[in-house]
């Protein structure tokens, strides 16, 4: 048994706990329990007390008893048990957590989408105006989206708003300076403006 080790990692339940760092000391508690379940020799005093103090923490905790099987307490002689309920209790909160980033991230991408179509249909409709707010909109769900720069420049210089796509161009060279494309797409909105027409058969 790594006694210094679990030592450290027990330490850190409280620490992490009194920044709010709920799965953290969690995380933490299930590791150095684990270090301790795989030892054949039980734990000293020192230990126990750490685990002692922090499994009061966390079986209290609001969260992590929403998780539990059923309520627990720690004593002396019964971490393998501890270890078991708590490891399980981790996994299952991660788990969660996965899906909800994944849950949310998809309706991210969906609002974004949504408000690039529509921003489409109106310049079709040839709505300008409101077409600029709803790719404005679409922006405010950018995250690493790289082509929606692009997308948005490219059809408003094809509905010859070369002026309006500076902006988004320019926004997208903020994020990406070394994309190829919309540097060309600079350059054929800067040869628009200056009336030459023939920039858009480049398109």
């Amino acid at each position: 048994m790594d006694v210094q080790k679990i030592k450290e990692q027990l330490s850190r339940i409280k620490l992490y706990y009194s920044r709010n760092e709920t799965i953290r000391a969690l995380g933490v508690a299930v590791a150095g329990l684990k270090g301790i379940v795989k030892s054949s020799t039980p734990p000293p005093t020192e230990l126990r007390s750490l685990l002692r103090e922090g499994s009061q923490l966390l079986l209290h905790d609001a969260l992590i008893q929403k998780y539990l099987p059923a309520p627990i307490t720690y004593q002396p002689g019964q971490e393998k048990q501890l270890f078991t309920v708590l490891s399980e209790t981790y996994k299952k909160i991660i788990e969660d957590q996965e899906k909800e980033t994944y849950l949310k991230t998809r309706e991210r991408k969906q609002s974004l989408d949504q408000a690039f179509n529509l921003g489409i249909k109106l310049l079709e409709q040839k709505k300008i105006s409101e077409a600029d707010k709803a790719f404005t909109e679409a922006l405010t769900y950018y995250k690493d989206e790289e082509r929606l720069f692009y997308l948005i420049a490219k059809a408003l210089i094809k509905s010859h708003e070369p002026t309006r796509a500076f902006d988004y161009i320019k926004k997208g060279l903020t994020f990406h300076p070394t994309n190829n494309d919309l540097s060309k797409l600079y350059d054929i909105a800067t040869r628009l403006k200056a009336g030459e027409t023939s920039a858009l058969d480049e398109l």
